[in-house]
């Protein structure tokens, strides 16, 4: 079920680069696996609002500050309020099968004014962006809403990969802090989905990420022998069969990482 919507909607909407990769179903597929174990309603952990992270970088944007700073006498409206404020808070936590960062879906949550959704890839971002203050659970949750979480999680993916520049040593990114170099500009794509920091709250790092899910632990799960379920209310097979290589034909890469994790930073 996972892979032929994969295959449908990567050569759909992202054929000029994530399309070009001959391996990215089987891969996306092992980063589902790692991040929610196929899970639709997965929900991670509130990550860090403290200054100079992402959350806090989130909430301090001129649309989430609109809201935060509502308020209202009428005993209705502060009902709305609350809920709405409480919706913003969403936003700091991973959501769905691809674990997408709330805060990318939120219209107008960075100082930019638009969400990474919207400023990577404004054709999608109608169908997939709320307003400050909706709630961004029905975009990205549930079975039914399989498909939005998927091409959510692909546009920061897509992200990534655009960001990755070649040099001589492999694929790099000029934000990188520890001026990592990973083997390939898909490697790199997916070490940077976690994000370039250090290493998250469970002390994966980048590379440990990138390693497991291209080609180790995480893909020969997602894409052995062994069926696997989404786990939901209703049971949906997500693969039957996978390939007998590691995808890439090539030896792990990077240092050792630590699974499950769940969100420090990630998908930013």
């Amino acid at each position: 079920m996972v892979k032929s919507k994969l295959k449908d909607v990567i050569p759909t909407y992202f054929g000029p680069t994530l399309g070009r990769e001959t391996d990215v179903v089987n891969i996306v597929a092992a980063l589902m696996h790692y991040e929610s174990r196929f899970n639709v309603d997965a929900l991670g952990l509130t990550t860090s609002t403290a200054r100079g992270s992402g959350g806090f970088t989130f909430l301090s944007s001129s649309a989430i500050q609109s809201v935060l700073n509502r308020t209202s006498t009428d005993p209705s409206e502060q009902a709305v309020i609350a809920e709405q404020k409480n919706n913003i808070y969403k936003g700091v936590r991973a959501l769905g099968i691809m674990q997408i960062m709330g805060w990318n879906i939120i219209k107008g949550g960075s100082p930019s004014g638009k969400c990474e959704v919207e400023r990577l890839r404004p054709d999608l971002a109608p169908q997939l962006v709320v307003d400050p203050g909706e709630d961004p659970f029905p975009i990205i949750l549930g079975l039914p809403n399989l498909d939005k979480a998927i091409l959510a999680g692909l546009v920061i993916l897509e992200g990534k990969y655009k960001a990755a520049q070649a040099n001589s040593g492999g694929f790099s990114f000029r934000a990188d802090p520890f001026k990592r170099v990973f083997a390939t500009k898909m490697v790199a794509a997916v070490g940077a989905y976690l994000g370039l920091g250090k290493s998250d709250l469970n002390n994966t790092t980048p590379e440990g990420y990138s390693q497991s899910i291209v080609g180790g632990k995480s893909y020969q799960i997602a894409n052995g022998t062994k069926p696997f379920l989404i786990a939901t209310s209703e049971n949906k097979t997500v693969s039957n069969i996978g390939p007998s290589t590691n995808g890439l034909n090539r030896n792990k890469i990077g240092e050792p990482g630590c699974t499950p994790r769940r969100v420090a930073y990630a998908r930013s």
